[in-house]
């Protein structure tokens, strides 16, 4: 995990996560913000397949993806600060 240089304004972590019928995942970006411009970079992804054992709803797994996504956000902080 790359750190921020001096020359960054600042560094934003952004967490998004979708569900399907299928499977949910999660992304984690990282955004570094200069005074000229803004870039952003993967971090970390996850992702799992829908169990079958159980017929989910959609909305059950937009959960199951945002717990994930708040859980790897939580895991890259603190990689972050280490």
């Amino acid at each position: 995990l790359t750190k921020p240089h001096s020359d960054f304004e600042s560094v934003e972590l952004h967490a998004f996560a979708d569900a399907s019928k299928t499977g949910y995942g999660t992304a984690i970006y990282a955004r570094y913000k200069t005074s000229e411009s803004a870039e952003a970079f993967l971090i970390a992804s996850k992702s799992r397949i829908t169990p079958l054992k159980r017929n989910f709803t959609i909305p059950e797994l937009e959960l199951l993806a945002t717990l994930m996504a708040a859980k790897l956000l939580q895991t890259v902080q603190k990689e972050w600060h280490d």
